[in-house]
Parts: structure tokens; sequence; C-alpha cells
């Protein structure tokens, strides 16, 4: 479905857009590095039903999957945009409602960036170089130290009045 198989016609050339697919990260063994990797093609809207019908190679099966699919996807949007409170989910499964103060996602992007900072600078955030060889029980206790310096750092800022209200702006 990332590509056209129809020739499109002029009006839907102007139409043609870039897709990927979902960024995933892998170790590559060659760099000895992490690489987020994704696919890059072309997607050319359908003009008509015939040409969408075509598309699909009159498959009533697929033609259901992809209606599906796309209406599914519309209404996420069409929830995501609603009055509907957001809900969260419990270590055992359960919804509940969501009974927090939510802050934007280029704050919690400046506060995480302020937080590692922080936690580097003051509360002895381990930053060994990529690919340091340690034993199972040193990663256990470097993440541990980590997850610590982290949760030193978020209660130093968030102990700062003025910072919970320029977060919450």
């Amino acid at each position: 479905m990332a590509t056209n198989t129809v020739t499109p016609n002029a009006n839907q050339a102007s139409n043609i857009k870039e897709i990927r697919t979902r960024v995933k990260s892998v170790f590559d063994l060659d760099s000895k590095d992490y690489a987020s990797l994704f696919k890059v093609g072309s997607f050319t809207p359908v003009g008509t039903m015939e040409d969408f019908v075509s598309r699909l190679g009159n498959d009533s099966a697929l033609i259901l999957q992809v209606v599906n699919e796309g209406l599914e996807e519309y209404a996420k949007r069409q929830l995501e945009n609603s009055d509907i409170p957001y809900s969260t989910e419990t270590e055992d499964g359960k919804i509940e409602a969501f009974s927090g103060t939510p802050i934007s996602e280029e704050k919690s992007a400046q506060l995480s960036a302020t937080v590692l900072n922080i936690a580097k600078m003051m509360f002895g955030f381990p930053d060994l170089p990529r690919g340091t060889k340690m034993t199972a029980e040193e990663q256990k206790a470097n993440r541990e130290k980590k997850s610590a310096a982290k949760q030193a750092a978020i209660d130093f800022v968030l102990s700062n009045p003025a910072a919970v209200e320029a977060l919450r702006k």
C-alpha cells in the first residue's frame, strides 16, 4: 500500500507525497552504535472510487480491511480532538481517569533536557561512553545511579515554584 501501482492522472500527480514507515531503533554491528531506520516511499491519493477499487485489485476483503484501517485512524484523530478526558492504565491493566496536570510536548522536551543536564552536573549521573564494557551487575548499578540522579534532578527542578509555573504555561 506504500507505493502507487496505478499511473496517476495529471490531477493526482500534483498530490504525490513522500511517506515514511515508523522509525525503529536497531543496533548496527558495523558502526557499533544504534541507528534509527525507516523506509521511504510515495503515496498518491485516489481520485475516484474506481481508482480505489482498481488499486486494491477488486479484492473485496482487502478493500474492507483498508477502509476499516482508515476509519479506525480517522476515529483516533477525532478522539484526540474531542473533549473526552484522558485516561491512564494501572500496572494491573485497569483504565482510570487521568487527574494530573499534563504539560506540552515542547515543555516536556525542555524539562527532560534540563533534568539530564542537572543530573549530570549535580547528582552524579554516570556519563559513560557508548560501548563501555560492563558486567551485568555493573550495568544494573549504572541504571540505578542514572535513575536516582534523574529523580533527584526532577525533585530539584520541581521544588522551585517558578519552574513549576513556567512548565504550566
